[in-house]
């Protein structure tokens, strides 16, 4: 600008206008600049609070002079304390959970003002409008005057319930599986991979191995296992997935090596659960079981093999004089002598009964050796049983008996073994008239949708409760001895058992000491 033109006057008033207008842009400047702080100190505020909200901290300012406290909106949140909460220690006292009381007394007291230490601590309160114990934790700093008197102490509290919370819980859940871990009957090793040191192990895996914990810790976890056994489980190791291994070799402290089934748990790249179960005692015993099984196996197969052999033996000589006694019996028919009569029928009858015992020998050494092949052929149920009532009619006559035959089937065609149903049947029909003195004896042949039904009812002896669960078993009567009242090998039964086996059929029976029996057989009629 061209001052010049000015006079001084003008000059003058022209200087103090612009100076003017300077201090004017100066205060309006300043002015925005104090709005702008302000705006940003309050903005900062705002955050504060709400940081301090999220964090569930609240800060605090202690006179220890004046014995008074001031602090934050979040504390009075914390406390549930409203503005007209009397500030001052019994006033803090009253917040904290009684259980605690003593122990902040003489934190506050001692480690903090007489020690000048840090005020750091975990506490429990009660907060005054809800009466909800909560944990906090408290912090803070002294200030001292010149003369070394303590004079304020600004500090933070935190709610951390929550947390706390979930410290007890996994405190909990630590004591548990610690018990569980100590009290377990399997044995459990903790591994660190990286060292290859056991870290722990409890009394289960001490006694299993032999060592105790400390030796453990001392010992390569893998020179417990052969060679072969140590590239697996490195192997294993690897996958870093959940691994069973059974039948595993390790090598006792006495130097044996006995057997385990082993779990491998992976906790980390460094870490792994080994949960163990000795196995030695449990593989001898099977293993003698096993021998012991093969040996009664071996021995029963003889057994069947020498009855089979000595049947064969009693069989041709018997088969010789049943011939010679036919001859003779023809040669002396025209005498009229009833001894020779009487004793020819003893002969006979006595024959028959060797003939028959020799069968079922055969026949059951045949089903225990495997030797017995089914031969399937359509037949008529029908045709089978008349067969068989006519065969033990005159038997029963002998013995005074009713025998009653009942038929009520429509389609009596079946595709069976006919050798072993009739079996099954003469077997049954046998037991009935040897088991009963007076009465009846009933075969009935019966059919629904799905099977065929035969049933033999008798009036006999009957058979106990206590016996019922073993008269299908080999060689089984109820009677035994020398003193016994009737007859038999106890096989009759064991066979009508295997050849249902064969024939896919079901024998049930229903009896009752001194009452008699009735025994159920059926089968599909689609086999």
């Amino acid at each position: 600008m061209n001052y010049q033109k000015f006079s001084k006057n003008e000059l003058v008033k022209e200087i103090i206008n612009r100076n003017n207008e300077i201090k004017l842009l100066q205060k309006n400047k300043y002015n925005k600049t104090i709005s702008n702080e302000r705006d940003l100190l309050i903005e900062s505020e705002s955050k504060l609070k709400e940081s301090q909200r999220v964090a569930r901290l609240g800060h605090y300012s202690f006179n220890i002079l004046k014995g008074i406290w001031t602090n934050s909106e979040e504390l009075d949140r914390i406390f549930g304390i409203d503005k007209n909460f009397n500030r001052d220690v019994e006033g803090w006292l009253k917040i904290v959970h009684p259980n605690y009381v003593e122990l902040m007394q003489n934190h506050l007291l001692v480690d903090v003002i007489q020690k000048r230490g840090q005020f750091n601590k975990e506490y429990k309160i009660i907060s005054i409008s809800g009466k909800q114990e909560k944990w906090v934790q408290g912090k803070g700093n002294l200030k001292f005057n010149e003369i070394g008197e303590p004079i304020e102490m600004f500090g933070t509290i935190q709610d951390i319930t929550d947390r706390k919370l979930i410290e007890e819980a996994l405190q909990e859940s630590e004591y548990k599986l610690r018990k569980l871990f100590d009290k377990s009957k399997d044995a459990i090793f903790v591994v660190n991979l990286i060292t290859s040191k056991y870290i722990d192990a409890n009394k289960s895996a001490e006694e299993m191995t032999g060592y105790s914990l400390q030796e453990l810790k001392n010992i390569n976890y893998l020179d417990l296992v052969t060679e072969e056994i140590k590239k697996k489980l490195k192997m294993y190791y690897h996958y870093g997935e959940v691994i069973e291994i059974n039948d595993i070799e390790y090598l006792h402290k006495d130097k044996s090596i006995r057997i385990a089934n082993l779990i491998i748990i992976p906790i980390n790249k460094s870490l792994i659960y080994v949960i163990g179960q000795d196995k030695t005692k449990e593989k001898i015993i099977n293993n003698e079981l096993i021998e012991a099984k093969n040996k009664a196996l071996a021995s029963d197969k003889m057994k069947s093999e020498f009855l089979a052999q000595m049947s064969h033996e009693i069989r041709s000589p018997i088969n010789v004089i049943m011939n010679f006694l036919s001859l003779i019996k023809e040669e002396t028919s025209g005498l009229k002598n009833e001894i020779l009569k009487s004793a020819f029928s003893s002969i006979d009858s006595s024959t028959k009964r060797i003939i028959r015992t020799i069968d079922m020998i055969l026949n059951m050494s045949d089903l225990q050796l495997g030797t017995y092949t089914v031969t399937k052929n359509e037949i008529e149920i029908c045709s089978l049983v008349k067969k068989l009532y006519n065969e033990y009619k005159n038997l029963t006559l002998s013995k005074n008996l009713e025998f009653i035959l009942n038929i009520d089937v429509k389609n009596n065609f079946v595709t069976i073994d006919d050798y072993a149903l009739e079996q099954i049947i003469a077997n049954l029909i046998d037991n009935a008239i040897k088991y009963t003195e007076y009465g009846f004896i009933e075969l009935s042949v019966k059919e629904n949708k799905e099977k065929y039904i035969i049933e033999v009812k008798d009036t006999g002896i009957g058979i106990s409760k206590e016996f019922l669960p073993e008269i299908f078993s080999a060689f089984s009567q109820e009677s035994k001895g020398y003193t016994r009242k009737f007859d038999g090998t106890g096989l009759g039964l064991s066979l009508v058992k295997n050849y249902c086996q064969l024939i896919n059929a079901i024998i049930k029976v229903n009896s009752e000491k001194g009452k008699g029996s009735t025994f159920r057989l059926s089968f599909p009629k689609t086999l």
